[in-house]
């Protein structure tokens, strides 16, 4: 056997133990994720308070993209710190 081929057959068993580490971790954190994520229901109302409250409607929103980036963003919509 060549050098080269005894140097592929090393990597190979190091890659085959890599391989299921990666898939591991990989596969607990997507586990993980969607265990312990939080519906967006229960999460929006906690979010508008963190952000300030308020809500977006339907007719501010269509209102705001039929006039056209001239009007982006609406003042409806303008931050409290300006």
């Amino acid at each position: 056997m060549s050098a080269v081929a005894s140097k592929l057959s090393e990597l190979s068993a190091s890659y085959r133990g890599w391989r299921f580490r990666v898939f591991f971790a990989a596969w607990s954190m997507y586990a993980t994720f969607y265990m312990c994520r939080a519906n967006i229901s229960v999460a929006v109302p906690e979010l508008q308070n963190l952000l300030g409250g308020g809500t977006a409607n339907s007719s501010t929103a269509s209102s705001a993209t039929a006039s056209g980036p001239a009007r982006w963003p609406p003042s409806a919509w303008s931050s409290p710190l300006a």
